[in-house]
């Protein structure tokens, strides 16, 4: 089953988690945490069933978080080698104009057009985790020297080798700032 089971576009040109998406990825086998219902004493506690996995320390919320910060940091320091490092080679995705952009894009676009970012503010973020695939998805504000613009994002994260690489990504912009 594809990640497009698990999203949908929302009213405003985005993407967001289908309603029941965790519920659905459950039932289906794929893994992750989820709240459950104690029956002994009907209170509700974190049951996660990754227990006894060794990817476990790389299957959270908190490690897809720090390879989304990295990921801003690598594009903040115009760093093409940090961002080969978190980008999959497989990489494929769109930016906030409709273009497509493959690995190479991106690294071309770090390279070459240096200094020109000089902050990105996290406006909002949320991670959905399914088995080896994370869905990061919010809205962020970059900053550059002469102007500035918001867009909605969602980022596709696949776990290789315990290692959360950037499979695909999508912007949307949503307004323009001057």
């Amino acid at each position: 089953m594809g990640v497009s089971a698990f999203i949908e576009l929302d009213s405003f040109g985005g993407f967001r988690l289908r309603r029941g998406a965790t519920r659905m990825a459950t039932q289906r086998g794929y893994t992750g945490r989820r709240s459950q219902k104690s029956k002994s004493n009907n209170s509700t506690e974190e049951v996660s069933s990754d227990r006894g996995d060794p990817r476990a320390s790389h299957f959270s919320e908190q490690r897809v978080w720090e390879v989304e910060d990295a990921w801003d940091e690598a594009r903040l320091r115009n760093d093409p080698d940090a961002a080969a490092e978190i980008i999959a080679d497989d990489y494929i995705g769109g930016n906030s104009y409709g273009h497509k952009l493959r690995k190479r894009d991106i690294l071309h676009n770090i390279r070459h057009y240096r200094n020109l970012l000089s902050e990105i503010q996290k406006l909002d973020r949320n991670v959905a985790l399914h088995s080896d695939v994370a869905l990061s998805t919010g809205e962020a504000r970059f900053v550059f020297a002469s102007r500035s613009h918001t867009i909605r994002f969602l980022r596709v994260f696949v776990l290789r080798n315990d290692k959360w690489l950037l499979l695909s990504s999508q912007s949307t912009l949503i307004r323009n700032l001057i």
